[in-house]
């Protein structure tokens, strides 16, 4: 028989992976005859994906550590313009781009306790572990935003606006895994 149960409390590899939303604050000024801009709160979405090893240290305590990666961005943003003239003409446009992209290094430290669940439709029990954690973790991570306004009739206006920042960041959490064996 070549399967293997699966032995929570082994030391193994593993990967993560989800998605996530941050909100950015970033410090655009402008007054213009059409137009103003201020302070605003950014949304970026995007994903991370991690891998590391778990390793059991005795009983059911685990510890853990990976690297993770992740990248956020305006995925949903598009030019926003005026157009009364033709397809052709262009009277105002406004233009919202951003990202962050990074890496982060991560310890957890873990407790893992069995236990048994009936199923309620059949007479079967399902077994599993419950596993709360804490983590920290530190990293690195690189942000671009930008504004590009542009508003050309009788009045010509523009804004053109970009911030980039090196990131030290901190990370710390706390959760539980549900595992079925």
């Amino acid at each position: 028989d070549d399967k293997k149960e699966f032995n929570p409390r082994a030391s193994h590899w593993y990967t993560t992976f989800g998605f996530e939303a941050m909100e950015y604050e970033l410090p655009f000024e402008f007054v213009g005859t059409k137009k103003k801009f201020h302070k605003e709160k950014r949304q970026l979405y995007g994903g991370r994906l991690g891998f590391g090893g778990e390793i059991h240290l005795g009983g059911g305590i685990m510890t853990s550590t990976r690297l993770e990666g992740y990248y956020m961005g305006t995925l949903f943003e598009s030019v926003q313009s005026a157009d009364p003239g033709g397809p052709d003409e262009d009277v105002a446009t406004i233009k919202d781009a951003g990202q962050i992209f990074g890496a982060d290094a991560v310890q957890t430290l873990s407790y893992l306790w069995d236990f048994q669940a009936k199923n309620p439709f059949m007479d079967t029990y399902s077994y599993m572990t419950i596993e709360p954690f804490i983590e920290a973790g530190i990293g690195k991570a690189q942000a671009f935003n930008k504004k590009d306004y542009n508003y050309d009739t009788s009045i010509k206006e523009g804004y053109d606006q970009s911030f980039k920042d090196d990131l030290t960041n901190v990370k710390l959490g706390a959760g539980i895994n549900l595992t079925s064996r």
